[in-house]
Formats: structure tokens, C-alpha cells, sequence
């Protein structure tokens, strides 16, 4: 972020481009979103937590959209692994 002046959102989908298997965890995630607030903008970071949560979903279901996940990631209590079952469910039959 620093280096090239992006967000930590076009940084975070670079990178995820580059090695489609990294996750950062909790902790370390908002660490980025605290420094992206110093870098460039204080009030409004260019991703959520939430935010990341559900792109990191979208990654291991490309075939939904944003829209969809998000929908169950709200009907979930914002669980990751109850929305990807909830999802897998629904779209794909699993049981």
C-alpha cells in the first residue's frame, strides 16, 4: 500500500491474483485495515472486515456473486463457515 500508494483493497485483490491461496487472519487484516487509515483516509477504509470476509468466500465459490454471498453472509450472523455450508447448499445440494 505504501510502496505503490493503492488501497488495501487493490492491494489485497493484487496479491490475491499473484497467490490465489493467501488468507491473512483476523488480527493481521486489521492490522492493514489500521494502516491503510493512517496512510490515506482515517474515516472510510476501502474494505471491511466483512468485506474481506465475503470476497474471501467468493474466492473458494467463484460461480456466486457478490450479491448472493453477501445475502447469506448477513443471513449466516456473518459466520464463514456456516455461510459457505449455507451456500453450498443451496446452490450446489450439497448436505
Amino acid at each position: 500500500m505504501r510502496f505503490n500508494k493503492i488501497s488495501l483493497k487493490d492491494s489485497f485483490e493484487l496479491v490475491k491474483k499473484k497467490r490465489p491461496e493467501i488468507c491473512p487472519n483476523k488480527s493481521f487484516f486489521r492490522q492493514l485495515i489500521e494502516s491503510e487509515k493512517e496512510l490515506f483516509n482515517p474515516e472510510n477504509p476501502s474494505i471491511t472486515y466483512n468485506d474481506y470476509l465475503v470476497l474471501l468466500i467468493q474466492h473458494s465459490l467463484p460461480d456466486l456473486s457478490v450479491e448472493q454471498i453477501k445475502e447469506a453472509f448477513l443471513l449466516s450472523d456473518q459466520d464463514v463457515i456456516k455461510t459457505e455450508t449455507f451456500l453450498l447448499k443451496k446452490y450446489f445440494g450439497l448436505k
